[in-house]
């Protein structure tokens, strides 16, 4: 019985935005991401990456490259004895030279925040946090234009966390990449989403900016996900009578927002 994942998606990603797919388990958020390097083609419809067709052969042949997937626990995929071997072999695809591999790995790797020495580590030895960090510098070792990173929070904790993504972050704002974050986790969408396209059921529920796509608790339970636990406290407390200057979409912004409140209040 054949089915449709995907219909009617239409979207345009812009260079160097910092874009969140997201939607709950089976809303073919995955599926759409696999069609922007070429791993997936569509039935129907265009897919055009850097304006090309991905049905372009020689294109699709190049999109590896240029396209940085990043799989859930992509660290599980290491399959040699150091860190630098890892990263080397796709490098060497390239039909670069020795010198300027080790230059890109070590690049890639301060890119991270990583010493260089981590190069000479086994990735089973590593930390979850460190390891995730020497799987994205081999994503990005290639200097792919366009980071596709599938939950790259998944498994870690709340501090290994943040520095992934803090880093992707600023990969984003100091070279201008392009990153698509796939995840349904509203609180990494608030705290680095500039645009967000909501899934459904295989299609396109809503693109728009993050601020007003997360502040939409109706659209966000539409789509299956719990908004930003601060969107969620300013709506309690506005039910309580107490009305929020703005809406913030991450704790930090509450607290601020509340703090600011309080001194207004206390100044009365």
């Amino acid at each position: 019985m054949e089915m449709t994942a995907l219909k009617d998606i239409k979207l345009n990603i812009f260079p160097g935005e910092f874009l969140v797919v997201a939607g709950s388990t089976g809303s073919g958020k995955s599926t759409l991401v696999q069609h922007f390097n070429g791993l997936l083609l569509p039935t129907n419809g265009r897919v055009k990456v850097l304006g090309k067709d991905t049905t372009d052969k020689k294109h699709r042949n190049e999109l590896w490259r240029l396209v940085g997937m990043f799989f859930q626990f992509p660290e599980c995929q290491f399959f040699n004895a150091t860190v630098y071997d890892d990263i080397a072999f796709g490098l060497r695809n390239l039909n670069l030279d020795e010198k300027t591999i080790a230059r890109r790995i070590r690049e890639a790797l301060a890119i991270m925040g990583l010493p260089d020495e981590v190069k000479f580590a086994h990735p089973g030895k590593l930390s979850d946090g460190t390891r995730r960090l020497a799987a994205m510098a081999g994503t990005l070792a290639p200097r792919p234009k366009i980071l596709v990173l599938d939950e790259p929070g998944a498994g870690l904790g709340p501090k290994d966390k943040k520095i992934v993504f803090d880093r992707l972050q600023c990969l984003q704002k100091s070279s201008g990449v392009t990153i698509i974050l796939v995840t349904h986790d509203m609180e990494d969408a608030a705290a680095y989403a500039e645009r967000v396209a909501l899934l459904k059921g295989g299609q396109l529920l809503r693109v728009d900016k993050a601020r007003h796509i997360l502040a939409d608790t109706g659209v966000l339970r539409e789509a299956g996900l719990r908004p930003p636990y601060a969107v969620e406290l300013a709506d309690r407390l506005r039910q309580e009578g107490i009305h929020l200057p703005s809406m913030p979409l991450t704790v930090a912004d509450a607290a601020k927002l509340l703090g600011s409140l309080l001194k207004q209040k206390a100044g009365d």
